[in-house]
């Protein structure tokens, strides 16, 4: 026959004090047990933490995420090389700066042609009213259609007139002389070794025309420094010479 609660608690008050106390000890150690039991529970339910990874990828419960991949950088064209004071003749070896001039003029003069088949004209030589003006068109032109480093891949560049806007120099330090062929009656002012000059397209002999009359005309000073017009040591993009 079961106990009823009044009998239980009558009972409960007959016990003597130190065993009042052993009950309710063991009572709080009986509370203290399903406590730590509900927390190792709540534990194994609980999902891992998250935990940054040094690579830049993510990892849960010790497996790492699939990282976002890297966008590319475009690669970054290689800075000019340094250059001879212009018209000292400097170069360490005149005969190779020629060279390299030469391989520069025709690469520039390839990467007109590509403008022409790809924008339907030629890069702008300006107006003639600047310094320089035909050379920092075509290095600014060159630029923005993506053929520096591709097309032409040797492209010195310098600010020979300080106005802050750079050229695209030859291997002696001056600028190149650039005209588009809509432009060969309207001269150009450039500074080449220091000096002030016009230059300005001549009218081949042989033909009574200008050079590359459909094309454009490039043209470098040459190892003398001495703007000639295309004649002289100067070095051409045209190729019949008088």
């Amino acid at each position: 026959m079961t106990a009823s609660p009044l009998r239980a608690e009558r009972g409960f008050m007959k016990l003597s004090g130190a065993a009042r106390l052993l009950v309710g000890a063991n009572f709080l150690t009986g509370v203290a047990v399903v406590a730590l039991l509900a927390v190792g529970t709540i534990s194994r339910v609980a999902p891992p933490p998250v935990s940054p990874s040094t690579s830049g990828s993510r990892s849960v419960g010790g497996l790492p995420e699939a990282a976002t991949p890297a966008q590319p950088r475009p690669p970054d064209l290689p800075p000019p090389e340094p250059l001879p004071e212009p018209g000292r003749g400097a170069a360490p070896d005149r005969a190779e700066a020629a060279n390299r001039t030469r391989r520069l003029v025709s690469e520039v003069a390839l990467a007109c042609e590509l403008s022409m088949s790809t924008h339907e004209e030629f890069p702008p030589s300006g107006a003639g009213d600047d310094v320089n003006e035909g050379a920092e068109s075509l290095l600014a032109a060159l630029f923005t259609g993506g053929y520096l480093g591709r097309v032409v891949r040797d492209a010195p560049r310098g600010d020979t007139d300080g106005d802050g806007k750079s050229e695209i120099l030859d291997f002696f330090g001056n600028p190149l002389v650039y005209f588009r062929n809509d432009r060969y009656d309207v001269p150009g002012r450039y500074r080449i070794s220091g000096r002030d000059i016009v230059a300005v397209p001549q009218l081949s002999v042989r033909t009574g025309e200008y050079h590359a009359r459909d094309f454009v005309m490039v043209w470098s000073a040459g190892p003398d420094g001495e703007n000639e017009n295309g004649r002289g040591d100067d070095i051409t993009s045209w190729h019949i010479r008088d």
